[in-house]
């Protein structure tokens, strides 16, 4: 189970790696992207950091204090 979580964590901070560059190329003029696509992929690398990020924490096992502002910081990521 640990190996798999850390498996979508890392296969989710690539996603976020990628959609990134491709951000980046949009907004360079390199890649055009019509206007909901590029709403998506400026939101794609947050959405991707925080969810890994989330699914870290079992792996981790933080003390109490130190999973609340864990998931605090996760929940910026995802709102």
């Amino acid at each position: 189970m640990k190996q798999t979580l850390l498996y979508l964590a890392m296969a989710l901070i690539l996603l976020a790696a990628i959609s990134s560059v491709a951000l980046l190329a949009s907004d360079s003029k390199i890649l055009e992207v019509p206007g909901r696509r590029a709403a998506v992929i400026s939101a794609l690398p947050l959405l991707a950091v925080g969810f890994s990020f989330l699914i870290l924490q079992p792996i981790l096992r933080p003390r109490w204090a130190e999973l609340f502002k864990n998931l605090l910081l996760a929940a910026t990521f995802l709102l």
